[in-house]
């Protein structure tokens, strides 16, 4: 009896030491931990560069202001990507900003090739694309975190848009293009400015789970109403975060 249970201890400690198959390669997080800027995936994309004031990234979060001149980019531009899965965390208390306000926008003008942009457009969550119009992932929700994903399956893919882990359009009409140098907090005109918290930007090169990326969460505690403000003051604790 001793010797079947050592050979079981045996058996448990070489499955434990079998490592675990990769999930994908995620090729940049910008979860804004210790007020960081960098990318902590990988070297694959560079550190998020400031544009206009230094920002506030109290609470570890991007606290977009909604204002146009200040904004997160990666510059330079970092080449396509066939196949891919992008995650996004969003949180406002302001359900209806107005038109076009830019949470995740691929490259910097409408008229690019492969440009493409998430925004909260008149109370709805979006993805609007150079070729393929407007397409909504749902309507803006106040005081919670949404997490918006958008997945391309290979060059033909015509992608595919998850609300919270949840599949609302299959087919958004066109190839929305491989990802080209990006901006958070801001659309691709320069002009309009998401108003709320940004977290946990996350981009593989494969297609991945939404519904195990919403699962998983983002390590924020959720916000009260109107606690942008006490975020600007530090107020608000990480959770531990599971990449």
């Amino acid at each position: 009896m001793k010797f079947s249970i050592i050979r079981l201890v045996v058996v448990i400690a070489a499955l434990m030491s079998i490592p675990v198959a990769a999930q994908g390669a995620l090729i940049a997080q910008y979860n804004f931990d210790g007020n960081s800027l960098a990318n902590s995936a990988s070297a694959s994309y560079s550190p998020l560069t400031v544009i206009g004031v230094p920002p506030d990234l109290s609470g570890n979060v991007y606290n977009s202001d909604g204002n146009n001149s200040n904004y997160l980019e990666v510059a330079p531009a970092v080449g396509g990507a066939a196949t891919y899965t992008v995650s996004v965390w969003v949180w406002t208390d302001v359900a209806d900003q107005g038109g076009f306000k830019g949470i995740f926008a691929n490259a910097d003008s409408p008229s690019d090739n492969n440009s493409w942009q998430m925004d909260s457009h008149n109370g709805v969550f979006r993805l609007v694309g150079k070729d393929s119009g407007a397409d909504n992932f749902g309507a803006v929700i106040p005081g919670v975190w949404n997490n918006l994903i958008l997945t391309k399956e290979q060059p033909g893919d015509l992608g595919k848009l998850y609300l919270n882990g949840v599949l609302v359009n299959a087919d958004i009409g066109a190839n929305p293009g491989g990802l080209q140098e990006f901006r958070i907090g801001i659309n691709r005109n320069s002009d309009n400015s998401f108003l709320g918290l940004i977290d946990n930007v996350q981009i593989w090169d494969t297609l991945e789970d939404p519904a195990a990326i919403y699962a998983a969460g983002h390590g924020i505690p959720e916000p009260a109403t109107g606690a942008l403000a006490l975020l600007a003051l530090g107020a608000l604790a990480r959770r531990r975060r599971i990449a």
